[in-house]
């Protein structure tokens, strides 16, 4: 009766052990999960836009991605679109415009490439589709962009041009 007291006490403490394991891994899991966004979306972003900064010759802050097409009232801080020119090797000149945008309710970061002079209705491609907000800034003569992801995680990425 004592042997069988012992295994059966022995095996509850297992058992428990074997469940708070269990309970600590989907805590940190859950945790990890969270941020997904910066584990994985945000380094791939800072690439992305970090080589089409760099090349660009020069860029121009604008509130809006509507400003940034038309090229007009362009700010240091607070701005939802960068609007990037490029100068080629036969001298002649690209430009391009990263704008924040919300669409159904999410934050969208897209490209848009002008063509022939010519702005596209639709972006070229979609540079992230999870974030909350982004905001472009030049108070210091470098480009700012800060990140605010879905769990309101924030990172800033800064870059200048040639």
């Amino acid at each position: 009766m004592v042997e069988l007291t012992l295994a059966v006490t022995i095996s509850m403490l297992v058992a428990s052990g074997c469940l708070m394991l269990l309970n600590l891994h989907t805590f940190y899991m859950n945790e990890v999960s969270a941020f997904r966004f910066l584990r994985d979306e945000a380094p791939q972003v800072n690439s992305l836009v970090g080589q089409m900064v760099g090349k660009a010759t020069s860029y121009r802050i604008h509130s809006s991605p509507a400003e940034a097409f038309a090229g007009a009232a362009a700010v240091n801080s607070g701005g939802e679109a960068v609007r990037l020119l490029f100068r080629n090797p036969s001298g002649m000149i690209e430009q391009s415009v990263i704008a924040f945008e919300t669409v159904n309710g999410e934050g969208m970061l897209n490209y848009y490439r002008q063509k022939n002079g010519v702005w596209p209705a639709q972006e070229d491609w979609t540079i992230t589709s999870q974030v909350s907000s982004v905001v472009f800034s030049d108070n210091s003569g470098v480009l700012l962009m800060e990140l605010t992801g879905p769990e309101g995680e924030q990172i800033t990425y800064s870059g200048t041009s040639q």
